[in-house]
């Protein structure tokens, strides 16, 4: 479950900084994770929590830090 609050918060800022930019849309979000995260779960709760937000139909690259 803290995969899912970890994205939330990511999506909460990324369209707070998002707001006012004139409907720019975003095409690609990277971020890092640890092992302590799933990639697969972090990727699912992207595409729950993005519909509807300037992130819609753009893509989540996970790089994994070790």
């Amino acid at each position: 479950m803290h995969d899912y609050h970890a994205v939330e918060a990511l999506v909460e800022q990324l369209t707070g900084r998002l707001d006012g930019s004139g409907g720019a849309r975003v095409e690609e979000v990277r971020i890092r994770a640890d092992a302590v995260f799933s990639l697969e779960a972090l990727q699912q709760a992207y595409e729950m929590l993005t519909p509807g937000t300037p992130l819609e139909g753009s893509r989540l690259v996970v790089e994994e830090v070790h």
